[in-house]
């Protein structure tokens, strides 16, 4: 409508629950102010354009605008997989264990719908455009 690329940036470059890392101003010294967190997609209505909500360890959201994906050396350093593997320990502990469709059983919903299909009338207006 302005006749300007719109910057999609915030949506485009992590996907929901994807590792982050963010500044993290509560941390003291001699802990890094830098800390491991999960993206849990754009804020709407907090903050800039490109703020981010964050979950942190202890399972509180906080929005933040200075996030980063985490590099290559990041995903394979095994001090870092540690510390992803206690960020999931801790976030089980909040939340509870994952779900799956097994935990649903009981309530006999479908995993999946199903529907009929409709009548394929592609081929007739093709020979009609023709």
């Amino acid at each position: 409508m302005s006749g300007e690329t719109a910057d999609i940036s915030f949506i485009s470059e992590l996907g929901w629950y994807d590792w982050v890392k963010f500044r993290d101003t509560s941390e003291t010294f001699p802990n890094d102010k830098v800390v491991l967190g999960r993206y849990l997609g754009p804020s709407i209505d907090v903050g800039p354009a490109l703020t981010a909500k964050i979950l942190k360890m202890n399972g509180t959201v906080v929005y933040r605008s200075t996030y980063r994906g985490l590099n290559e050396d990041e995903r394979n350093s095994a001090v870092e997989q540690a510390m992803r593997d206690k960020f999931d320990d801790q976030i089980r502990s909040k939340v509870g264990p994952g779900t799956s469709a097994d935990s649903f059983k009981e309530l006999s919903i479908e995993a999946m719908p199903t529907y009929d299909p409709y009548a394929d009338d592609h081929e007739e207006l093709m020979s009609s455009a023709v």
